[in-house]
């Protein structure tokens, strides 16, 4: 155990000494991570959230649980107060049924009538040649 607390301790000086090495690192993946969570879970998160807060202070949920426990109790042998955790589920897939959101499209390249070149090697130089080459 007091190795464990030793390499610990030692790989989190580790991480802080290369936080204020490079910063600029850091705060750059933090903001990724920030905007990752920001566009991605919170869209999908926030709806369940909200509509579990509003079917819980309208005791709907609870009305649900006592219409459900009975075929939670039989079908899948587990207490009553299970099926309150169900209903949760159910409501988030249905809330979550919706298509999802567009993939953006990456931007197309402009068409130009220039042919692409390559640089190959001769073999007696071993200097580049530029070769023009034909898409068929």
């Amino acid at each position: 155990m007091k190795k464990y607390r030793i390499f610990l301790s030692i790989f989190i000086i580790y991480i802080l000494i290369n936080m204020a090495l490079f910063p600029s690192l850091y705060i750059s993946r933090t903001l990724d991570g920030i905007s990752a969570w920001a566009f991605n879970v919170l869209p999908s998160v926030l709806p369940f959230i909200f509509f579990i807060k509003l079917l819980t202070s309208l005791n709907i949920l609870e009305k649900f649980t006592k219409i459900f426990s009975v075929p939670c109790q039989k079908l899948f042998k587990t207490p009553a107060s299970s099926s309150s955790t169900q209903q949760a589920s159910t409501t988030k897939s249905l809330i979550n049924s919706s298509p999802p959101s567009p993939v953006p499209i990456r931007p197309q390249r402009q068409a130009t009538n220039e042919k692409p070149t390559i640089a190959f090697p001769t073999p007696s130089t071993r200097s580049s040649a530029t070769r023009t080459c034909s898409r068929s």
